[in-house]
């Protein structure tokens, strides 16, 4: 009897511990170290402003694994823009963003991928949110090409589209959020957010800017102001002028992809995101267009005033046209000290975003149109000015040549809503 009872004694207690011996095995081996901070909380929209910049371009790298530096950021819809239409062959709205990543850990990283995730508020409480595709770094993180401690790699963010049909609303809030996923071959992983954009919509669309930049590459400008890369077209010699590499220019105008810049020699030209380096952080300003009327400007030898630019779907003597007219209403004044001026309504030009409409010649016999004229000292001339219109175009500025001279840009761009419809 007293052997049966130790022996179920026994029994019970090698029950009782065996969970408790394996726990403290389990717990004796040594975990993966991960640092995986919280994922920061999607933000109410209601605290991003939409019309701000992005955030300061390179966040403070004090404490922090890694330091984030954005070279540009922009929206762009491929079917309707020629400057970004090579990042993605999807019909919509995407957000592009570039820029730089610093490894400040002490490890070498080998696995992972940088995102963006794009959020939007329009009228009627509806939110959309699109995600970017691929891994983002270029050169992408591998064995053989492992990110090492201390160095900055470069990457490349593409959202997916938005409907096309959202370029007909203004959105209430917009934004983005970055996020890193990130490995090495031992212990460490890192999977969080790491900086946020309030992006701004106006450029999508069309905005007048104010800033200075580089030159990324050589351009290349034909007289029909077709802007290409060295080895992309040869040109006349007469034909073309070189744009070096550093060369320093103004930012006139921005839609999507493209840039309007004004160098040095005068010329007036729209170019690729990527033909530029610009400190978007502390450079580049919005600046609204103005409505009123007239707009003046002009040249050493003219005085130009523009009373009004309106749109029509037909004009009265001209050839009926899919797209319509733009048509000016434009005041030409010869200044003091200048002799003659001989003026042609083909000096004129609207600039339709990266589109150039020249003015047609006067010859026609339109009710109001300018004429061809030689105008003498101080004499002027009133009329109005037809352009033809292009599919998904905005009129940014009136250009006036006078031949070899460089010409003279009078703002005309629309004012655009900041807000669009109730919520």
């Amino acid at each position: 009897m007293y052997h049966t009872i130790r022996k179920t004694f026994s029994f019970l207690v090698i029950a009782l511990l065996t969970p408790i011996l394996f726990s403290c095995i389990s717990k004796s081996s040594t975990p993966a170290r991960e640092e995986t901070p919280a994922l920061t909380p999607r933000p109410d929209f209601s605290s991003i402003n939409a019309e701000l910049q992005t955030t300061p371009s390179e966040n403070s790298s004090a404490g922090k694994p890694f330091t984030v530096s954005i070279k540009n950021a922009f929206l762009f819809d491929p079917s309707i823009d020629t400057f970004a239409k090579s990042l993605s062959s999807e019909e919509g709205i995407h957000l592009a963003v570039f820029g730089s990543i610093r490894n400040n850990t002490d490890r070498t990283l080998h696995r992972g991928g940088i995102f963006a995730t794009l959020f939007a508020l329009f009228p009627k409480r509806t939110e959309i949110e699109r995600h970017s595709s691929g891994l983002g770094f270029n050169p992408q993180i591998s064995s053989k090409e492992p990110w090492s401690p201390g160095s900055w790699r470069e990457f490349v963010l593409i959202t997916r589209a938005m409907d096309s049909i959202y370029r007909e609303y203004i959105p209430q809030k917009i934004y983005a959020q970055i996020s890193l996923e990130i490995r090495d071959p031992l212990d460490y992983r890192y999977n969080s957010n790491i900086t946020s954009l309030n992006v701004i919509w106006r450029p999508f669309i069309g905005a007048k800017l104010e800033g200075k930049a580089k030159t990324a590459s050589e351009l290349e400008k034909d007289q029909e102001n077709k802007n290409v890369s060295k080895s992309k077209k040869k040109f006349k010699k007469q034909e073309k002028f070189a744009l070096q590499v550093g060369s320093d220019v103004d930012l006139l105008y921005q839609r999507g992809g493209g840039y309007k810049i004004l160098t040095e020699n005068g010329d007036r030209l729209w170019v690729r995101y990527n033909d530029l380096i610009i400190e978007q952080s502390d450079q580049l300003k919005i600046i609204s267009s103005k409505a009123e009327y007239p707009k003046v400007s002009g040249s050493e030898r003219a005085a130009i005033k523009v009373y009004s630019l309106s749109r029509a779907p037909t004009v009265t003597g001209l050839p009926l046209s899919k797209n319509g007219y733009w048509i000016a209403d434009v005041e030409i004044s010869l200044k003091e000290d200048n002799p003659h001026l001989k003026f042609d309504p083909t000096m004129f030009s609207l600039d339709l975003g990266g589109q150039k409409s020249s003015a047609i010649n006067g010859g026609l016999k339109i009710e109001g149109a300018i004429t061809s004229v030689i105008l003498k000292e101080g004499e002027s001339i009133r009329g109005m000015l037809f352009f033809p219109d292009q599919p998904d175009s905005l009129p940014f500025e009136l250009e006036f040549s006078e031949f070899s001279n460089a010409p003279i840009g009078i703002d005309v761009l629309p004012p655009i809503p900041e807000t669009s419809g109730s919520s």
